[in-house]
């Protein structure tokens, strides 16, 4: 049974009859490969199969262990020691890992060893190699078809290297196979091997060659070569890095020395486990268990892993300053500026993408701050670029500079103008100045306070004057390390290192801080560093960067909603995104498929998104424009537990059921398919007379009817509106459909848009089970089809299901992280 069928073939296998569509697939006993595949029929589960689209595209192997591309880089395969399963990935621009989707082909290669650590792929794709932990072995395999796993099979030849590792988790292959190098974490060296006959394992022998690299890393976790074999890299899993080193003979590791140069990942991958190149040496990729995605770095220089310009949003300044304390842009965003304590300098950076720190390079310009300030905290650029203000815990001091050439650090002198905090704290560590530089602004982790003062001449600190105003911000954290204003002065943020986190608060009055409230609303930083520095936000407030010690990194986050930290999202190149949405219960789409929307437990809200292509989830992005509406509504004053979601056929309601209140809730939307502009229409009913755990929510098109499947008694429930889509005039139709034969736990709920056939799915089976309606849209006269679409491998924990106006295209939600949508095709 297509989809769901794996193992032996099916019991009286005969030629499928001409009255049927489609013939069956196929499945070789115990091998994962279609043999025959067919044309579908809509609406069929039983027709149908994993299309490999994930907008949360998190890999199906939960503890990944090696990454590797074919030789023109339009394909990527992962390996991991959970599924111990070889999964092949397509990329439609070569090299590019953000254009890359699941091709459903895989390998398993349990039954060489449970715990596989490392892939490798001969250069035309016909073999390839798999280092095993657990029989501390090499293994070889032949594809019938190059670069296709799904017509792997075991070559029977192995060559074990246990001799000299018995913890492998490194290897690779000289070019030509007639060497090979494995890596590990018992010894931390690099051994090197000969094969008598190239590309046979089972003719290798040891070199007596190896390289130690437990000076660099005590847990070598991966291992690459440059093309040529005169250098090779590292991957560190106890330091989060990338080292690279030279051979002075080429591929003879006997003769290695450190380059002195690395690439962090400290900050974006915690626990990385495998690297590779491309084929000129221009990009770098990572993987690991943290994130559970393939990470692109570009280098600048090629096979130079230091001159990488980081992933997505984020860049390395620790080459530059170890305890970065500040961080400044230009006022376009090309360029930007750090402090920091270590060598008591201000350096200067340039963004090729304003605002993309992703794109930055170090200027080589700088100017030492150290004969005015020793322990430098806070940083700030007048608007024009002519000048810039330090503070610092040495002196409790604010200091003046003036740049010769605006926004040229090299060109600065000290202006001989200063104004002592020490009055107010005695450790400063942020500054911040109003936009026309009659007032500034102080955070210290003295008092844990912000304080006021006011210029008596705009940008001239030698005249300022404490206001007498303050607050304080113990409240949420007790080491403040940075603030920002909004530019109009009604709301400032701070950087707190005892709880990694920035928090927003409002002022009543403009620039007045002793006007401010917390605004009960914070974005933690801890996944990219524990110890946040400094805090900055773009112009528009749509985007905010930190900077931390821990990693020597600057993070750039987005912001759906403009100014406010809630929603900040860390975006990083990677083939993996997160959701709004932790706790996802149900979804649903626009009539036309060209929006998606979920709903769960987590943050009580409805969310919204844009398919660039209808029906196509991979091609979804989340809703928010400039004018601060986003795509969000919060439900959270009728029900805490929501778990389904409708939408009327014409956008303009949607309701929403839950198990907190048993309660049916309905909306609607002054715009239609625009939740950010609902509005709860005092309108509901119960269903807790019929199930005290309701997780599934359908309409009948017309609005008279809906329907609500619930977890207590395994049971679909009718009920019928006296006034079509209005619940408050909801009664019971006593008229119901058990399913507690197929799912002992039903979650999701969806009807065929004729309302003769239903879908349930549930997270006891991780099974959609499809029935039929003898009456349309009458679930008494309902009656189990025997057809289902097993979805396990993709989802633990499946909690809704939803199919496309046509029948073509099935999608379910679920809970497992990383919580996503995962389309289905029934033709």
């Amino acid at each position: 049974m297509k989809g769901s069928y794996i193992g032996k073939k099916p019991s009286g296998y005969s030629a499928i009859s001409a009255s049927k569509t489609g013939t069956w697939e196929i499945y070789d006993q115990g091998q994962m490969v279609r043999d025959t595949q067919w044309t579908g029929q809509p609406w069929e589960v039983n027709n149908g199969y994993y299309l490999n689209k994930k907008w949360t595209v998190g890999l199906g192997e939960t503890f990944p262990q090696s990454v590797q591309f074919n030789d023109d880089g339009t394909k990527f395969y992962i390996l991991g020691t959970t599924v111990k399963t070889i999964y092949q990935y397509v990329c439609s621009t070569a090299w590019d890992t953000t254009t890359a989707s699941y091709t459903g082909k895989f390998f398993s290669v349990n039954a060489q060893d449970p715990s596989p650590t490392e892939l490798f792929f001969k250069s035309d794709g016909t073999k390839f190699y798999i280092l095993g932990d657990n029989n501390n072995a090499i293994y070889q395999y032949s594809c019938a078809t190059a670069w296709d796993v799904s017509t792997a099979y075991y070559d029977n030849k192995a060559f074990s290297p246990a001799n000299q590792e018995t913890s492998l988790y490194g290897l690779f292959f000289k070019p030509d196979g007639t060497k090979f190098y494995v890596v590990g974490t018992a010894n931390q060296r690099v051994y090197q091997y000969t094969c008598a006959t190239a590309w046979d394992v089972s003719t290798a022998s040891y070199d007596n060659k190896s390289f130690l690299v437990s000076s660099q890393d005590t847990l070598p976790a991966a291992l690459f070569f440059k093309s040529d074999g005169t250098k090779f890299y590292v991957t560190g899993y106890f330091s989060d890095a990338v080292y690279q080193y030279s051979c002075a003979t080429a591929w003879d590791v006997s003769t290695g020395s450190y380059d002195t140069k690395l690439c962090r990942l400290s900050g974006i991958e915690g626990n990385v486990t495998g690297l590779c190149f491309k084929s000129d040496g221009t990009k770098l990729y990572v993987i690991g268990t943290d994130l559970r995605s393939v990470i692109e770095f570009t280098l600048s220089t090629a096979w130079d892993v230091s001159t990488n310009n980081g992933a997505g949003g984020l860049f390395y300044i620790g080459s530059q300053e170890s305890t970065v304390q500040a961080v400044q842009f230009k006022s376009d965003g090309t360029k930007f500026y750090i402090v920091g304590q270590t060598n008591k300098t201000v350096y200067q950076y340039s963004c090729t993408t304003a605002w993309d720190v992703s794109t930055a390079t170090y200027d080589t310009k700088s100017f030492s701050v150290n004969a005015q300030e020793a322990t430098p905290g806070g940083l700030f650029f007048k608007s024009d670029g002519t000048a810039f203000y330090v503070v610092g815990s040495t002196n409790k001091t604010v200091y003046q500079y003036t740049c010769a050439t605006a926004w040229d650090v090299s060109t600065a002198s000290y202006a001989t103008k200063s104004f002592s905090v020490n009055a107010q704290d005695g450790t400063p560590t942020g500054l911040f100045f109003k936009p026309d530089g009659l007032k500034f602004y102080i955070t210290g982790n003295t008092n844990d306070t912000v304080y006021q003062y006011s210029c008596a001449t705009a940008w001239d600190v030698s005249t300022a004057s404490y206001d007498t105003k303050s607050f304080s911000v113990t409240t949420q954290d007790g080491n403040p390390l940075d603030l920002f204003f909004k530019s109009d002065g009604t709301k400032f943020y701070i950087a707190g290192g005892t709880n990694d986190t920035v928090f927003q608060y409002s002022c009543a009055t403009a620039w007045d801080v002793s006007t401010a409230s917390y605004d009960t609303k914070s974005f933690s930083v801890t996944t990219q560093d524990t110890d946040p520095t400094g805090l900055f936000f773009k112009s528009d407030g749509t985007r905010f960067y930190i900077t931390g010690q821990v990693s020597d990194n600057i993070v750039q986050y987005d912001l759906p909603l403009a100014w406010d930290v809630v929603n900040a999202g860390f975006g990083i190149k990677s083939f993996a995104v997160n959701l709004q949405e932790t706790g996802l219960n149900d979804l649903t789409f626009s009539s036309d498929g060209t929006k998606l929307y979920t709903v769960g437990s987590t943050n009580d809200a409805v969310y919204q998104y844009t398919c660039s292509t209808a029906w196509d989830i991979t091609t979804s992005v989340f809703n928010y424009n400039s004018s601060g509406a986003y795509g969000r509504a919060r439900i959270v004053t009728q029900e805490t537990t929501a778990t389904g979601l409708f939408f009327k056929p014409d956008g303009l309601k949607f309701y929403i059921v839950g198990t907190t209140n048993k309660t049916i809730y309905q909306y609607t939307c002054a715009t239609a398919w625009d939740v950010s502009t609902a509005s709860y229409d005092s309108k509901s009913f119960s269903v807790n007379a019929q199930d005290t755990s309701p997780l599934g929510l359908f309409f009948k098109s017309d609005g008279t009817r809906f329907y609500v499947v619930g977890n207590a008694n395994d049971t679909v429930y009718q009920y019928s509106c006296a006034t079509a889509w209005d619940v408050s005039t909801a009664s019971y139709d006593t008229k119901s459909f058990s399913v507690n034969a197929q799912e002992t736990s039903p979650a999701g709920l969806f009807f065929k848009s004729d309302g003769t056939r239903f879908y349930v799915v549930g997270n006891a089976n991780d099974v959609v089970y499809q029935y039929t309606c003898a009456t349309a849209w009458d679930v008494s006269t309902g009656s189990y089809d025997t057809k289902f679409l097993n979805i396990a491998l993709q989802e633990g924990s499946s909690t809704g299901v939803a199919l496309d106006s046509s029948g073509r295209f099935l999608y379910m939600c679920g809970t497992t992280s990383p919580q996503g949508v995962y389309q289905y095709s029934l033709v």
